[in-house]
């Protein structure tokens, strides 16, 4: 999932590829590929360059159940894990979930217009719209 932190008033805002619901302990693994701790990590990089946690806002896409495999359909469901960690985690850090286009079979590309705040995401085959 594709989670997005954005300051409107500053105009300051960051993105992280969070892959697995819960980081794994390890130390050097990045805070920003895992639902628990890339919300705290986001935000505090946003406020390290000028954000006000007053103003964030989030905006989330992606977590599409990309493997499939013949009799484990529904055995990882790692987007919906994912999906779950980062609204809890938002919510702990009382970030506002402004906007979001998760799960589905279909990946998607996303870029964050930090002039604007604007979330433009791409489906695979799909066409493009705006968060």
């Amino acid at each position: 999932i594709a989670l997005c932190i954005y300051d409107g008033l500053a105009r300051i805002g960051g993105m992280a590829h969070v892959v697995l619901p819960v980081h794994d302990g390890a130390a050097a693994a990045s805070p920003a590929r895992f639902a628990d701790t890339s919300v705290p990590f986001l935000v505090g990089q946003v406020i390290r360059h000028g954000g006000s946690r007053q103003h964030l806002l989030a905006k989330i896409a992606g977590g599409a159940q990309m493997t499939l495999a013949r009799g484990l359909r529904d055995t990882f469901k790692t987007g919906e894990r994912n999906l779950a960690a980062i609204k809890a985690a938002l919510a702990r850090d009382g970030i506002e979930l402004v906007a979001a286009d998760v799960g589905g079979t279909m990946g998607r590309t996303v870029k964050l217009y930090v002039a604007t705040g604007k979330l433009m995401v791409r489906t695979v085959g799909g066409d493009t719209k705006e968060l």
